[in-house]
């Protein structure tokens, strides 16, 4: 992320809701759902100010802001290509997507859309008072469609084929997935210009099934919450309502065919695995970073927390449900694929052997089709029986590869000297504190996508890499990997090895392509305090890695991965202030933020006295983050010894690694704030 980044939105509409908004491209007719909050970043969109320049915009007009909100507001807009230049790159990347982004193959490969009416508002509008009837008779036609479903409808062995013609069979039974689609979308436009007053986007879609298409999530909630899921599940009901409405017209060969067709089409809406009617309805009621984790927690933690209530994560209820949800979908979805198998695999077999050549291939595709939907659903479990296997050996596997991808190499030691020089933790160490190191270590070389660090394990060696680049990444307790950022040459990584206490890694770190990197014992420290003529080089490693220990252990920091934390002490400056000098000013608009390393503050308002700080403690925080004056002093009772990070320092990083100040931000925000014991974020 460039901080000097000047966003401008290409020519698009805007539609406000109560809790969203929906930015609309005035060419493709593609939308981005932002939450109502993301207005005030929004107005400042338009190619006159720089995304740090947005941040101080915003909190000059005393609107409450969210770096959470801001990023996610920028991520959205920009993967949806709605800035005019797509330079920017948040680093905001995840390994498993949200569901709502995600489509079919076939969709992705060869769908195409053509576009046949552009969205415009318009004054026609029906009374509200037939809302309600418009958006229940949905739900009518399809609960009588389900009653009847479950005492009449039976497949027999002549399903799918009509006047002993599996090729019209077939063809009459496609033509009404396409007519069942393209009723359910025109019920969408019509209550679109009738109660949103407004003409949407219609698409003529071409995918496995061609249909008219509705590109318009606004009115989902422009009728407010409770409203947008009732139309959403009226929506759903549509397909049962027709075959109902078979039942009631016709004989009982055109019910049974109609009604697989419908119960087919429901289930590819009810679909928890990708875009769909079941993931628009979690869309709409919660955030889209729960969409994520949801999908995650799927594929690789619903199975284990099924079996051990000890597993929690965050909206443990939300993706709990969903799981429960989803394993019931693909149960119900293979037991239908299954029952018409059975019932027609003789006939069609039959037809594949003896009938004419249209038959043979009319059996053909309806045999790969139902038996391929019963082997996906058959897949789609084993695959999640897989990872929710794996995942907690995981770890032990990551290993394992990684001593079987080590191989020793040797380098020039001198070279090896100049560049661990450049890192600052070695960079006040001697020459011969160096060659010392880089004797009791050993230099390894790692192939692309083999783990250097795995997250969970104990760290007994630190790296410090060489040559090449490395991924960093984090697992949340979802099972959604959280991109943090890369790093190349000259990075010293997994320096929590050092530290007395063993420490478990915090995060994955795996080489993005061949690296080189230099495997340095964790009892470092040990081995320089036993040699006599180390013991300056000893103090000064000490000095450097205590202060990544206290770092550590501050509240702020505590959440990070320990290679950010790394960073922040890396562009960080250590100062010493003596006894009454003032760290900060009431009312002065400095924005730098600081850690006790030794010592303790006082933090005053005028000449009241409201809080005492002492080693740990931070102050400034929010400094970073906002342009704000101080609101109190803090002045130094006996010396002290601070970790500062600067405002400019702290955008660098943030630029790189924007997941920091999501942490910064969400720890922040937790802290208390009354008047006797205010916390530091608000006395700064």
């Amino acid at each position: 992320m460039n901080q000097n980044f000047i966003p401008e939105l290409i020519d698009h509409q805007m539609y406000d809701y109560p809790t969203h908004t929906v930015i609309e491209s005035k060419a493709s007719g593609q939308q981005v759902i932002l939450p109502s909050q993301s207005q005030q970043y929004l107005k400042y969109l338009n190619g006159e100010s720089s995304i740090k320049e947005i941040v101080d915009k915003v909190n000059s007009q005393g609107d409450q802001f969210s770096f959470k909100e801001y990023l996610s507001t920028l991520d959205r807009l920009n993967s949806g290509h709605f800035f005019t230049d797509d330079s920017l790159n948040l680093n905001l990347e995840s390994s498993t997507s949200q569901i709502y982004d995600q489509t079919s193959w076939f969709e992705r490969k060869f769908g195409f859309k053509l576009k046949i009416l552009s969205s415009k508002k318009i004054e026609l509008g029906l009374p509200r008072f037939l809302f309600w009837p418009y958006v229940l008779l949905p739900f009518l036609l399809g609960g009588l469609g389900l009653v009847f479903a479950f005492e009449f409808l039976e497949f027999n062995n002549d399903l799918f084929r009509f006047d002993k013609s599996y090729f019209l069979g077939a063809l009459i039974i496609y033509i009404s997935m396409i007519l069942m689609k393209s009723i359910k979308e025109m019920y969408k436009l019509i209550f679109s210009i009738f109660f949103n007053k407004k003409i949407p986007n219609l698409f003529l879609s071409f995918d496995l099934i061609p249909t008219l298409s509705v590109e318009d999530e606004s009115f989902y909630y422009s009728a407010g919450k409770l409203k947008g899921l009732f139309i959403l599940f009226g929506q759903i009901m549509i397909y049962m309502g027709i075959s109902g409405i078979v039942f009631v017209i016709s004989n009982s060969w055109w019910y049974a065919n109609i009604s697989l067709a419908a119960l087919i089409l429901t289930f590819s809406d009810l679909n928890p695995f990708r875009k769909s009617e079941l993931s628009r309805l979690l869309r709409l009621n919660y955030s889209s970073s729960s969409d994520s984790q949801v999908l995650s927690y799927l594929k690789k933690r619903s199975l284990i927390a099924v079996l051990d209530s000890n597993v929690q994560t965050e909206n443990q209820t939300l993706i709990s449900t969903y799981s429960a949800v989803s394993i019931l979908w693909i149960a119900l979805f293979f037991n239908l694929c299954l029952k018409v198998f059975n019932e027609t695999l003789s006939n069609l077999v039959v037809a594949v052997i003896y009938g004419e050549i249209l038959e043979k291939l009319s059996a053909m595709v309806i045999l790969a089709t139902v038996g391929g939907l019963a082997l996906r659903m058959v897949y789609v479990l084993s695959l999640m029986i897989w990872r929710n296997l794996m995942s907690p050996i995981a770890p032990s596997l990551a290993e394992v590869r990684k001593s079987i991808s080590t191989k020793s190499i040797e380098m020039d030691k001198a070279h090896l000297v100049d560049n661990l020089k450049k890192t600052p933790v070695f960079s006040q160490l001697s020459d011969s504190g160096l060659k010392f190191i880089i004797e009791n270590s050993k230099v390894v070389q790692l192939g692309k996508g083999s783990p250097l660090i795995v997250q969970g394990v104990d760290l007994d060696e630190a790296y410090f890499l060489i040559n090449g680049t490395v991924r960093i990444f984090h697992t949340t307790s979802s099972g959604d990997e959280k991109y943090i950022g890369s790093l190349s040459d000259n990075r010293l990584l997994g320096e929590s090895a050092f530290l007395q206490a063993s420490e478990k890694a915090t995060s994955h770190i795996v080489a993005e392509k061949d690296i080189q990197v230099l495997e340095i014992p964790g009892n470092l420290l040990q081995l320089l305090k036993e040699r006599p003529e180390f013991e300056s080089d000893y103090q000064a490693l000490k000095r450097d890695i205590a202060v990544l220990g206290y770092l550590r252990n501050v509240d702020l920091f505590s959440g990070l991965p320990h290679e950010i934390t790394s960073l922040i002490v890396q562009v960080g400056q250590t100062v010493r202030r003596g006894m009454g000098q003032r760290v900060i000013e009431e009312g002065a608009h400095d924005r730098d933020f600081y850690v006790i390393l030794s010592g303790k503050v006082q933090v005053s308002v005028g000449d009241k006295i409201i809080k005492e700080l002492k080693k740990g403690d931070f102050f400034g925080e929010i400094a970073l983050l906002k342009n704000a004056p101080r609101t109190a002093t803090v002045s130094v009772m006996n010396e002290a010894v601070l970790l500062k990070l600067s405002q400019d320092n702290f955008w660098k990083l943030l630029c790189e690694y924007p997941q920091l100040g999501l942490f910064i931000e969400s720890v922040s925000k937790m802290r208390t704030a009354d008047e006797s014991g205010r916390s530091p974020e608000k006395a700064s």
